[in-house]
Parts: structure tokens; sequence; C-alpha cells
């Protein structure tokens, strides 16, 4: 398939759409997180998976912030946001390795990229606001203010940005 070219403002157009569905994504599963859910008596682990799609939204919106610094007039401004969340989430990236290539973690093949075993994929703690797994940690709720944080910025570029004729 050929690779058409996007102007400028239709890059920051995905990437504030893209963006949108992560920060609502983001949001939901911290407020599912908060509360008690009608299958938690029979699934015990919600929490856990809960907290998977929370890890993966984070790195969507990750994702759609390097796509508006695809846009060189705003590349600098977008990627200092992007290192400020990463540094803000430092074992975010690890946690979502994981959770992507679970099979070659759970077989324990060569290819990790992580020193994490099997017996550490289904061992977490979680006390309400801080979850512990695989030798990392991540506060959800400095993660949502992170991710508003990273939002902003690409709607601050996006609303700055001159609108095509």
């Amino acid at each position: 398939m050929k690779q058409e070219q996007q102007s400028d403002a239709s890059k920051l157009e995905r990437a504030l759409s893209l963006s949108n569905l992560a920060i609502f994504t983001i949001e939901l599963q911290h407020r599912r997180l908060q509360t008690a859910e009608a299958e938690d008596e029979e699934f015990i682990f919600r929490w856990m998976s809960d907290l998977e799609f929370l890890i993966i939204a984070l790195i969507r919106l990750q994702k759609a912030a390097f796509i508006a610094a695809s846009v060189p007039s705003v590349k600098k401004k977008i990627n200092r946001a992007i290192a400020e969340f990463n540094q803000s989430l430092p074992d975010l990236k690890k946690m979502r390795d994981v959770i992507a290539h679970i099979d070659d973690y759970a077989l324990n093949k060569e290819r990790r990229t992580h020193n994490v075993g099997r017996t550490e994929l289904q061992v977490g703690q979680w006390n309400g606001s801080i979850y512990k797994w695989i030798g990392g940690e991540l506060d959800v709720d400095k993660a949502v203010i992170e991710a508003i944080k990273l939002f902003k910025t690409v709607c601050e570029v996006h609303d700055g940005y001159p609108s095509p004729s």
C-alpha cells in the first residue's frame, strides 16, 4: 500500500482525536479502580485487568503525542511534554512491554527485553493507588495527573496551529 502524504494539520487532528480517546479511557479505568463492580465477587483479579487496560491507555496517549511530535513546528514542545510524562512514570514502558509480550515472558524466551521471569507475571500488589508489579511501580493517581498534562499539551499545539484553508 502506497503511503500518502499527510498535512501537518491532519497529523495534529489525528493526534488530538487519538489523545481524546486515550484520556477518556484513562479516566474510565482510573474510576473503575476506585469502585466496586458487579463482577468483583467472582472475578477477584478485576483490578489487575483494569490496571493493564490503564497501562495500555497511557501508552496510547503517549503514542498519540508522538504523532503530534511529527509536526516540526510543535516537535520541541511535544517532545518536552513526552519526556516529562516518561520521567514521571519510569516503570510504565516496562509494564507495557511485559503486557504486550506476555507469551515471551511466560515461556522465558531469549528475546525478552526486561529481566522478568515467568513466575513474576501474576504476582502484583495493589493498595488502591500504587500498583507494584514485575519490580516496578505505578502510582495511578500520579499517572492520571501526568496524562492530563500531556493531553493538554497536545490540545494546546492543536488549537494553536493554523487551520487549513
